[in-house]
């Protein structure tokens, strides 16, 4: 007769009648530390899941299932079968020999048993800590629970908190086999997937860069074309309001050809029928009596009174031309 090979089963989920959790705290908070600790501690037949991180310590949750639980890859109690794969904070499940009360704060386990003066919900938040008015958020186990706990139990975060119950002597793995197999090939594809994914970031970076460097060039190139065009435009239309008016600008240029050299000029203007510049030197006067020496022009005068400016005066001459050919307006 052939003997049948006991099947070990693949995973167990545990009635919390069958184990016992125990918060406690380590006195580490990086994760190396917490698991170097942790390895140094563990015992057959222990589990450990990290929890909270506090100031200088970190909670870790102790786990010790009975001996009546048949040997699997994976022990799973029902807290982190419920609570994570329903992403529950509080939870009270009937189990055949008792009530208990759960909780699952920031990876943090409490499992407290119904009996004497834990008999409510209440009493149970008020012997963890917590408000007793979360007592709303309470919920029981039922068969929906149970449905929504199988179908989200693939979760990244339950299936983290899952490794932690991971059995590699009931599962018959050598690790050394394991790592050579699995591991090791796993740990190549994903850092050949990281380094592809990096240069194609990269690739993009640098394409991005480029094409954001011959916009910006193709902008500036605009802007630098757009205020040539105002200041080309800004002198014609000068030029145009310079010609259109009924005067002789040329004549009052030719009258100043001595003045130009002697003085800082501001601007030339045609107002009411005479011209008026303004200018700055170190005498007014003197300007004044070049411009009155030429035959045609008359009656020359100061229109403002004479500033005196650190080195120069400021001043303001008008003047009228006489026997002068008045110019067209160009728009004629």
């Amino acid at each position: 007769m052939v003997e049948q090979k006991e099947i070990t089963p693949l995973v167990v989920i545990v009635s919390s009648d069958h184990y016992k959790t125990e918060l406690r705290t380590v006195p580490f908070t990086t994760d190396a530390d917490v698991r170097r600790a942790l390895k140094l501690k563990r015992n057959t037949g222990q589990f450990w899941t990290v929890g909270k991180k506090l100031s200088q310590k970190t909670e870790v949750n102790y786990w010790r299932f009975s001996d009546a639980v048949p040997k699997s890859v994976f022990t799973v109690p029902e807290a982190l079968f419920y609570l994570c794969a329903n992403k529950l904070r509080f939870l009270e499940v009937e189990g055949h020999r008792s009530s208990y009360y759960m909780s699952f704060s920031e990876g943090s386990f409490q499992v407290t048993r119904k009996f004497g003066l834990i008999n409510s919900a209440e009493k149970f938040l008020l012997s963890i800590g917590e408000p007793q008015h979360f007592s709303q958020q309470f919920k029981s186990a039922d068969n929906s629970l149970l449905i929504n706990s199988l179908t989200n139990l693939a979760s990244f975060n339950s299936l983290r908190l899952c490794l932690s119950f991971f059995n590699s002597q009931a599962a018959g793995i050598d690790k050394i086999k394991l790592t050579n197999s699995v591991i090791l090939p796993l740990s190549l594809v994903l850092l050949i997937y990281l380094s592809a994914s990096s240069l194609y970031l990269i690739g993009k970076e640098l394409y991005v860069t480029s094409k954001y460097q011959s916009i910006e060039s193709s902008a500036f190139s605009l802007i630098e074309n757009q205020n040539k065009f105002d200041e080309t435009k800004t002198k014609l239309d000068a030029i145009n309001r310079l010609v259109s008016q009924d005067a002789n600008y040329p004549a009052a240029l030719y009258v100043m050809t001595n003045v130009f050299n002697k003085v800082k000029m501001s601007n030339l203007l045609f107002e009411s029928g005479r011209f008026v510049f303004r200018a700055e030197a170190e005498k007014a006067t003197d300007i004044l009596a070049i411009v009155k020496e030429h035959p045609s022009v008359r009656d020359a005068k100061f229109d403002l009174p004479v500033v005196q400016s650190r080195a120069n005066e400021r001043f303001t001459i008008s003047f009228t031309l006489s026997n002068t050919h008045v110019i067209e307006k160009v728009n004629k």
